[in-house]
Order: C-alpha cells, then sequence, then structure tokens
C-alpha cells in the first residue's frame, strides 16, 4: 500500500514538472513575442522620426485638397499658424503641360496617373510661389468655414491617426501626430487666415461661354507670400543667391528665383548661363563654399526644386549660392 501511494505521489511530481516546465516555456516564448514587437514598434518609430518631413523651427506648408482649397502653414519661433483660401473657381496653370485648370480639380486630373496629391501640390507651389512641402487629400464630406474655430477642428481631424476624413496623405504617423499636438496647443488668437477672394491679388473674370471664374494676379500675391509664408531661417542665414538658367527656355531663372525670393531668399542676380551640366534626374545645381553645404537655406532650396549640391565653383559670382536651372525643370512645368 505505501508503495502504491510513493508511485502516485512520484506521479504528480513528475506532471507538476511539466507543468511548471512547460508555464516556463510559454513564459518564455510571451517574453520573445513581446520583445520582438517592441522591438519592431521601436524601429518603426525611429523610422518614422527619421524620414520627417518637418523640423520645429522652419516653415511647413501642406495643401489640403477641400472646398475651397486649403493651404496650412505651420513652424517658425511665433507659432501660428497661417492659412491661405483659394477660392472655388480659381483658375491655376498647372504642371507637365496639362494647361489651366480650376484649384478644385487638379488633385482629380492627377489621378488619372495616380499623382493626384503630388500633382496638385506641384501645380499650386510653381503657380503660386509658395513651396508645398506636404499634400494631404481629404473626404469631400468634410468642411469648414471662413474662421479660426471650423479650420482648427478641420485640421485635427486630418491629423488624427484613424482619420477617416483623410483619404490619402504624403505625411507619416510622426509627422502626424507632431501637427496634431502642435495645432492643439495654438490659441486661436495665433490663427492668421488669408482668403484670396478678399484680397487685390484676385479677380473675378468671366469665360468665353459665360460662366464666372478668378484669376490671380502673381504680382500682387507676392506681398501676400512674403509677409505670411516667409522662412525666419532663411532670411537669419542671409545667403545671398543667383540664379542662373542654363537652357534656351526663357524665364525658367525668374520663376525659380520669385519663389526663393517670397520665402525670404537674398537674390542678387537672375541671369543665363551656357555650360554642359550632368544628365540625371534633378532640376537644378546649387554651388557654393563647403561652409555652407549643409545650411538650412541650401537643404531647403534642395528640397524645393530637387536640386542637387554640385561643389564650391561658383562660376565667378558674387553670391554665397549659385543654383543653375536644367532641362528637367523645363519638363517638369511642360511635359507630362
Amino acid at each position: 500500500m505505501a508503495r502504491l501511494k510513493d508511485n502516485i505521489y512520484k506521479r504528480k511530481q513528475k506532471l507538476k514538472a511539466k507543468k511548471e516546465k512547460k508555464f516556463v516555456l510559454v513564459k518564455k516564448v510571451f517574453l520573445i513575442i513581446v520583445l520582438v514587437v517592441v522591438l519592431f514598434s521601436s524601429f518603426k518609430i525611429y523610422q518614422s522620426i527619421r524620414r520627417s518631413s518637418w523640423q520645429d523651427d522652419s516653415r511647413f506648408n501642406i495643401v489640403f485638397d477641400s472646398l475651397p482649397v486649403l493651404i496650412a502653414s505651420f513652424g517658425n519661433s511665433n507659432h501660428e499658424v497661417n492659412f491661405l483660401l483659394i477660392p472655388e473657381g480659381t483658375f491655376i496653370e498647372t504642371t507637365h503641360g496639362y494647361g489651366s485648370c480650376r484649384a478644385e480639380s487638379i488633385s482629380r486630373l492627377g489621378k488619372i496617373n495616380n499623382r493626384g496629391g503630388e500633382f496638385l501640390s506641384e501645380s499650386l507651389q510653381n503657380y503660386l510661389g509658395l513651396p508645398l512641402d506636404s499634400y494631404i487629400l481629404s473626404s469631400s464630406n468634410l468642411v469648414f468655414e471662413n474662421n479660426p474655430t471650423s479650420l482648427k477642428s478641420y485640421l485635427l481631424a486630418n491629423f488624427s491617426f484613424f482619420s477617416k476624413a483623410r483619404e490619402e496623405a504624403s505625411l507619416n504617423n510622426w509627422d502626424l501626430l507632431r501637427l496634431w499636438w502642435y495645432l492643439k496647443k495654438t490659441n486661436l488668437n495665433k490663427f492668421n487666415v488669408v482668403d484670396l477672394s478678399d484680397t487685390p491679388a484676385s479677380e473675378e473674370i468671366t469665360l468665353a461661354d459665360g460662366n464666372k471664374a478668378i484669376k490671380i494676379d502673381p504680382n500682387r500675391l507676392e506681398l501676400l507670400i512674403t509677409q505670411f509664408f516667409s522662412d525666419n531661417k532663411i532670411k537669419e542665414e542671409d545667403l545671398s543667391i543667383s540664379v542662373l538658367n542654363s537652357t534656351e527656355h526663357v524665364g525658367l531663372a525668374s520663376q525659380m528665383a520669385n519663389l526663393i525670393k517670397n520665402i525670404g531668399g537674398q537674390i542678387i542676380k537672375i541671369g543665363e548661363v551656357t555650360m554642359v551640366l550632368r544628365d540625371d534626374d534633378y532640376n537644378c545645381e546649387i554651388r557654393s563654399l563647403k561652409e555652407h553645404k549643409n545650411s538650412y537655406t541650401v537643404r531647403k532650396i534642395s528640397k524645393i526644386f530637387n536640386c542637387r549640391w554640385t561643389g564650391d565653383d561658383l562660376l565667378s559670382e558674387r553670391s554665397s549660392l549659385v543654383i543653375i536651372v536644367k532641362e528637367n525643370y523645363w519638363k517638369l512645368l511642360n511635359l507630362p
């Protein structure tokens, strides 16, 4: 009898030991899974931070495919948010040679080639002379009114992680979170709203078919862009800039220079240059002394126009930076 009890006890101990081993194994597997998830999440967060499009102390402009089309500008030390409303029916000269198009229809035209947001951003940037760093295509059922409270609610809805209002965006999750938080803590008295229909920069015209439309005067628009969308960091660096056209197409250097001037760049020369440039995918070359290679101004202009820094040969120009416009820039504006 005692021997039977002893065998039963041993069996129970073995079963207990097996259960304990199994529990330890399950616990280890669980901890490994948790560790993998944490490491993967950390890596994704690191990637988002590394690929962030926005530096907190720089001007950051986003275009929203809304009705009306909206441009929101963040950043700079005063913590303001500036808005530019482009009225419905405003004709914009689009890139890639597609001609004039109503502002609210540009993204739909671009979707033909699966480039809706990019096409909208490129076209407005080049026509308005205002750099656009990103875009958000919004749901058509989300609207806003022309007042700070409504605009803030509209932007918060688009920046939310789980927003159903946002159909497409060129921002990563880290940028969306930072912009949401930036906007959340910004007082409404820091909002500046410019409606183009209320400014001398826009004019109502009658089309050949009798319909009404709005036309923009780029020269008058420059004053508004300079006032509300200039970049303080470019102004602080105060680097003199020469823009030279290396193509046979007239006006390219002036167009590029106008945008740079609008955001605070010190343009001292617009001219032409005859030279053979490397055949690559860049729209322009930037040259400067090595001490300016990593300056904010060089990095910002390179991002706006897709330029490449190519050395310190300033071509005898008396400016800190020399920008050489390439054939690719003309192709961007004029070819499909």
